[in-house]
């Protein structure tokens, strides 16, 4: 009673309904978790940008901004860019910020073995010491995650609900990722859920397999990660479809619009990443 008097007055759980039922003693009460009053903060670190959210405790999102990431050449600088962007956020959203529980940290690349930083952000080594840093500032819980296995988890747990038992789960940016749900269980229980196929070497498929990776040596050109990532593709697109696009995101969002036109080198282009991909 004491443990869950605590919960309510803190606000962690409501109580519902009461039964007045004639027996002795305080009726029963139904208890739920409260969804509304505590917040998380959510944030995205990609490669190409930053995604800073306030969510209520069931996921939905209260107030979200997006910020444009540094330069690979910069990544120096992303924890103090990183804090900047946070403080920037809680100050347009004060009300979001009152009930903070926790900050959620999901990384599009790796952590360091201690989850304190970033060690990889893309396909690019960096060193960080982000968790310290922001513990500095926030006296809540800093959760730091790869984005990966977060991923994993929620679609490998939808799969369980809608009884899809056995399934490849690929991840396909700048690195390429896989893990394999068997008969309802990872393939690799221990902490190596994701497995990096980066290095795989592909056959020659075409003429773009050459192209696309031309500047690489014999022993790197046909490895997966120079054929298929996002980087690699951007290549192929100003090859194949010249244009006046500045980001890679505009410039693959142009690919799908010329695959949908039909026209013959994008779907060339398409042909290049199924090929891959199959194999």
């Amino acid at each position: 009673t004491l443990l869950t008097k605590a919960l309510i007055d803190n606000k962690f759980i409501l109580e519902r309904t009461s039964q007045n039922l004639p027996s002795r003693g305080r009726p029963s009460v139904g208890l739920a978790i409260s969804s509304f009053h505590w917040r998380l903060l959510c944030v995205t670190v990609a490669p190409q940008k930053l995604i800073l959210s306030f969510c209520d405790l069931n996921g939905k999102p209260l107030h979200s901004k997006k910020y444009a990431l540094l330069s690979a050449e910069h990544y120096s600088q992303i924890d103090s860019y990183i804090l900047n962007s946070l403080q920037n956020f809680m100050r347009q959203y004060p009300s979001a910020a009152e009930h903070l529980l926790a900050i959620s940290i999901s990384i599009v690349g790796k952590t360091n073995k201690d989850k304190t930083g970033i060690s990889q952000l893309g396909n690019c080594s960096i060193h960080s010491n982000l968790v310290n840093i922001l513990q500095e500032q926030f006296s809540i819980p800093i959760l730091l995650n790869e984005h990966f296995p977060l991923w994993f988890l929620a679609e490998s747990t939808l799969g369980t609900l809608i009884s899809n038992d056995n399934v490849i789960f690929l991840q396909l940016n700048d690195t390429v990722n896989l893990s394999v749900l068997l008969k309802g269980s990872l393939l690799h229980q221990d902490e190596h859920k994701r497995m990096s196929v980066d290095k795989m070497i592909m056959p020659r498929f075409s003429s773009l397999s050459d192209e696309i990776a031309n500047d690489k040596s014999e022993l790197e050109r046909y490895q997966l990660a120079n054929q298929i990532t996002f980087s690699s593709l951007e290549k192929l697109i100003d090859l194949y479809l010249p244009n006046q696009y500045k980001s890679q995101a505009e410039k693959i969002e142009f690919l799908c619009d010329e695959i949908e036109k039909q026209h013959p080198d994008a779907l060339a282009i398409l042909e290049h990443i199924s090929n891959n991909l199959a194999y």
